[in-house]
């Protein structure tokens, strides 16, 4: 049996999975880049067949808008390949700005495989009470779920520990793709 590669909605984490219950969401069903920092230069999931994802809020009044990414690929191959050239995209990110204090540091998720995080301090600091933002990709089966708050006025701790948590919850609902081996 292949895995599916289609992206049902039931795929995504309801908005209060996410924080972000009340909030205005805003869907996309096409391929379009991953939301990660332009200055890791990711690209969008060339190979992915179909990907559905959402954002919840404007980010009005230094508010983090929580978003959410699934792209499904023809196989497990292919997600292996995908997520294997974004970790390599996020060792190398560098501030848009030469002279920005903006500090990126990839790091291992203990959450599905190939579990990845990117912290990015806004202040040069790496430390847990930096402020910052932090994502989380991670893959089961043929699948690949990016999570993350863009913005906002969090530190870097709270904020590695909230979205390590929707990944894994994100990373729950994809059991689906798991039927292809990997």
């Amino acid at each position: 049996m292949v895995a599916p590669t289609d992206v049902p909605d039931e795929v995504l984490l309801p908005p209060a999975a996410l924080d972000g219950q009340g909030l205005p969401r805003q869907l996309v069903e096409v391929v379009v880049p991953w939301r990660l920092p332009p200055g890791c230069g990711a690209g969008q999931p060339d190979t992915a067949v179909a990907m559905r994802g959402q954002e919840l809020g404007t980010g009005e009044f230094e508010a983090v808008v929580p978003v959410q990414q699934v792209a499904v690929f023809p196989d497990a191959a292919a997600a292996v390949v995908e997520l294997d050239r974004v970790r390599g995209r996020l060792a190398g990110c560098a501030p848009e700005e030469p002279d920005a204090t903006t500090v990126y540091v990839r790091e291992d998720v203990a959450v599905g495989a190939q579990g990845t995080g990117l912290a990015t301090s806004y202040n040069g600091g790496t430390d847990d009470g930096a402020l910052g933002t932090y994502a989380v990709l991670t893959r089961r089966g043929n699948a690949v779920v990016l999570v993350g708050g863009e913005g906002g006025e969090r530190n870097l701790g709270d904020a590695r520990a909230q979205e390590t948590a929707h990944a894994q919850a994100a990373w729950e609902l994809l059991a689906r793709y798991e039927l292809d081996a990997g």
